[in-house]
């Protein structure tokens, strides 16, 4: 359909932000124009999965306005970020709902994760607490598409059946990625540091969160309470100082 509207001359009146893409040539890596490749990132994009559609059409389409160079050594920095907010402008303008809205504008913004296999674990559950685990699978199809979009790459994405494995291993240890996750909650916060809810509540929890990334195996009330009570203990020789 994409395409049909193309040849018609229609796709630029109602997704101008897709066809700035023509003719914008990418690098020694690609071997189509940025519109070319995003109609095809579309077709290898798996059928069932409407979001992952709309994502793979829309993924690069902050590549026109972040192009720096020429020729083989085009780059494109910051164009996912960029991607991001044209398509959630463009969404919004085609009436999209704010849930699929929210899940394609994600899945265009993460869709240039680079993993590799010097990653720590910590490292993988920062990414996982980034992304969402329920964005995971998403996000492979998305970039196994844009790799089989594009004939010059030489197959599927380096290291990703790895990555899975790791995934599947981490998340098989029901690791905190969230501060849903942790085994305190809102109320401890509130009880040992005398908050009042409100933003400081959760930014005391994702500071935990930070910790127990690092050290899952610190995930356990028995720890993290003392740890509470040494920051309420702080919290309030500092008052008093002041």
């Amino acid at each position: 359909a994409f395409r049909l509207l193309h040849e018609a001359r229609l796709l630029e009146l109602w997704m101008p932000e897709l066809t700035a893409g023509e003719g914008v040539s990418q690098n020694r890596y690609h071997a189509h124009d940025v519109l070319e490749h995003s109609l095809r990132t579309l077709d290898a994009a798996p059928r069932e999965k409407p979001m992952v559609r709309w994502a793979a059409v829309l993924h690069d389409i902050g590549k026109p306005g972040t192009r720096a160079g020429e020729g083989a050594d085009a780059t494109f920095y910051g164009h996912a970020e960029a991607g991001a907010r044209l398509a959630d402008a463009l969404l919004a303008r085609l009436r999209f709902g704010n849930e699929a809205r929210t899940r394609v504008v994600h899945l265009v913004r993460e869709h240039m994760f680079d993993y590799r296999p010097e990653w720590t674990d910590a490292a993988l559950r920062r990414w996982l607490r980034r992304v969402g685990i329920e964005s995971v699978a998403d996000l492979f199809d998305l970039r196994i598409a844009d790799v089989l979009a594009n004939p010059r790459h030489p197959g599927l994405p380096a290291h990703l059946e790895e990555m899975r494995v790791r995934i599947e291993a981490l998340l098989g240890a029901h690791p905190a990625v969230g501060v849903g996750d942790l085994a305190v909650d809102g109320h401890d916060v509130m009880r040992a540091l005398g908050l009042a809810p409100g933003p400081e509540v959760r930014r005391v929890l994702e500071e935990m969160l930070e910790e127990i990334i690092e050290r899952p195996e610190r995930n356990e009330r028995e720890w993290l309470l003392p740890w509470l009570a040494d920051r309420g203990a702080s919290r309030r020789s500092a008052t008093r100082e002041a």
